[in-house]
Order: structure tokens, then C-alpha cells, then sequence
């Protein structure tokens, strides 16, 4: 007589190596690029196009989470929402340092570059926050990791809004300490962030495949 009997097998086949690849390059230019932007900027100044560098490793990175590599480790499921927020958000970051190296903003007063500024920023908080949300619900990400992307833009808000907050009430000029306070754990918290989201990525990129059930027929009695 024979039998249906069924044996879990562990996914690793090329379609896991590659998402596996993904996160694992995902990750690790999203922690090169903050480690650029925040600690070898200063010393990349005088070298021509060294601008770029940290705003194209990240919108890289962006790329990366948002397609996958072949097809394979996109973070938003390929729904064609989230993964069009992503892509639109990697590209919008490095058309802004694009824009800056022209030179364009030093024609506007400085209100106008205020209120540009200002904008520029809502803008790209608005795309990271609906991309974090369409991360979450896709489900790719194991919870509750699936959430980091949040915790870590929450984390980055608090310090601006902070600032924006005694900017408006016009006390700046009189809470100094305050202020460079804020703009210092501003950039420590954007730092952290960036390097904490590469190393859930690769983290996460190395855990055991999922199993996957394959049917056996087997001889009984």
C-alpha cells in the first residue's frame, strides 16, 4: 500500500539567493552611505563630485529594497504602490543634491530657499513615511522588523520637529543651547538610523530559509 506523506524541505534556491543578496547589498550601502554622509563628508569636500557619493549609495540602497535583485528580495512585495514610493523617493534624494550642485537655490532669497527647503523636506517625509507603512503590510519582512523602517523615521522626525517647533515660536535666538543640542542629536539619531536599518536588513538576509512542504510517496506495510 502506498502513502502520501509529506516532508518539509529548507528554501534555498536561487530565487532566496538572491533576496538574500539583496538585503545583504541593501543594507550594507545604506550603512556605507550614512558612515559618507556623517563622518567622511568633512574630508571628501575637497574632492570634485564627492557631493554625490553619500546620496547615491543611499537612493542605491533605496533601489535595491524597493526591485530586489532579478526580481528577487523586494521589501514592498512588488506592489506597485510602495515600490513606486520607494523609487520615487530614491530618485527625489539624489535630484536634490543634483539641484544643490547647480547652484540653482542661490538665486532665490533666503525666504525662498526657506520655504523651498521646508517643502523639500515634507515632501521626502511624506514619501518615506507611506513607503514605511506599504514595507510593513507587505508582509516580506518577518514582524516585528517589518515596523523598522517607522521606528527609525519617527526616530529622525522628533529632533526636526523639535527644531522647527522653537524656530516658529521665534525663541532660537534665545535657547542657542537648545538648539545646537537638537541639531547634535539630530544628526547622531539620522546616523544611528541609517546604520540600524542596514544591519536588520543584514541581519535578516541571513537567517535560515523558510521550509517548504514536498509531497513523498512512500510504500506502508
Amino acid at each position: 500500500m502506498l502513502r502520501l506523506v509529506t516532508s518539509p524541505r529548507p528554501r534555498d534556491d536561487a530565487t532566496m539567493r538572491d533576496a538574500r543578496r539583496a538585503w545583504i547589498l541593501g543594507g550594507a550601502f545604506l550603512i556605507v552611505s550614512t558612515l559618507v554622509g556623517a563622518v567622511a563628508a568633512p574630508m571628501l569636500l575637497s574632492i570634485p563630485g564627492s557631493g554625490f557619493v553619500a546620496p547615491g549609495l543611499f537612493s542605491i540602497a533605496l533601489l535595491i529594497f524597493a526591485f530586489g535583485i532579478r526580481g528577487a528580495g523586494s521589501a514592498t512585495g512588488h506592489r506597485p504602490f510602495g515600490t513606486g514610493v520607494l523609487a520615487l523617493l530614491a530618485i527625489w534624494t539624489f535630484a536634490d543634491q543634483i539641484l544643490l550642485s547647480l547652484g540653482l537655490l542661490t538665486q532665490l532669497t533666503l525666504d525662498q530657499q526657506l520655504a523651498l527647503g521646508t517643502a523639500d523636506t515634507l515632501f521626502k517625509v511624506v514619501l518615506a513615511a507611506v513607503a514605511s507603512v506599504q514595507i510593513a503590510r507587505a508582509g516580506v519582512i518577518p514582524s516585528p522588523w517589518n515596523w523598522a523602517p517607522s521606528w527609525s523615521l519617527i526616530a529622525v522626525i522628533v529632533p526636526s520637529l523639535l527644531q522647527m517647533l522653537i524656530v516658529a515660536a521665534g525663541t532660537a535666538s534665545s535657547n542657542q543651547e537648545v538648539v545646537s543640542a537638537l541639531v547634535g542629536l539630530d544628526m547622531l539619531v539620522r546616523s544611528t538610523a541609517g546604520v540600524f536599518l542596514g544591519i536588520v536588513a543584514m541581519v535578516l538576509a541571513t537567517r535560515p530559509a523558510p521550509t517548504r512542504t514536498v509531497s513523498i510517496i512512500s510504500p506502508n506495510g
